[in-house]
C-alpha cells in the first residue's frame, strides 16, 4: 500500500459506506487504505460528513504549513543583528520587553543560513565550528606490543 492522499470523493465513499453499516476494517480493504487511516478519517468529525470532514482537513493541512515565527519576526532579528547585537542580547531584549522571540539557537541558524548576516556575528564565521573537530579523542586502546612485562608473567592481581 504506498502513501495518498483522502479526497473529496472518496471521503464521500467513506460516508456512503460507514451509514450502510460497515465496519472501519472493511472500508479500508475496498478502498485501498489502512484500517487505521479510514478510523481517524472517521473520527475527524463526529457523526460523521464527507464535506466538514474535507473543510477540516484543508485547514489543518494550511495550519501545518504556515511558518512557526512569523516573518515580522525575523525582520526584527535580521535589524539588530545588523546593528551588531549578538543572538543572546536579542533574545534577552525580546523576553525584557514581553514580545515573542525565537530561541537563541533558531536565531544562530537563521543567520548561519544567510551569508550576509554571518559578518555580523561577533565571531565573524562564515559557519560554525563543530565540536568533535574542536577536541581529539583520547587514545582508548593500547597495543599489545606495549602492554608492561608484568602483565605478561600475570604476577599481579589484574592481570589475567
Amino acid at each position: 500500500m504506498r502513501y495518498h492522499r483522502i479526497t473529496l470523493p472518496i471521503r464521500y465513499r467513506i460516508h456512503a459506506l460507514h451509514q450502510a453499516g460497515h465496519r472501519p476494517t472493511e472500508i479500508a480493504e475496498q478502498l485501498g487504505y489502512h484500517r487505521t487511516t479510514i478510523s481517524k478519517e472517521l473520527k475527524r468529525v463526529t457523526p460523521y460528513d464527507a464535506d466538514q470532514a474535507h473543510q477540516h482537513a484543508l485547514a489543518e493541512q494550511s495550519r501545518r504549513h504556515s511558518p512557526r515565527i512569523a516573518v515580522h519576526l525575523w525582520a526584527m532579528v535580521t535589524a539588530r543583528l545588523k546593528e551588531f547585537h549578538s543572538p543572546e542580547q536579542i533574545y534577552g531584549r525580546c523576553k525584557l520587553e514581553g514580545q515573542p522571540c525565537p530561541s537563541i539557537e533558531a536565531i544562530y541558524q537563521f543567520a548561519y543560513r544567510s551569508p550576509e548576516l554571518t559578518a555580523f556575528l561577533r565571531q565573524g564565521r562564515k559557519s560554525r565550528r563543530h565540536r568533535s573537530c574542536a577536541r581529539k579523542a583520547p587514545e582508548l586502546w593500547q597495543s599489545i606490543t606495549e602492554r608492561p612485562q608484568e602483565a605478561n608473567k600475570r604476577s599481579e592481581i589484574g592481570h589475567r
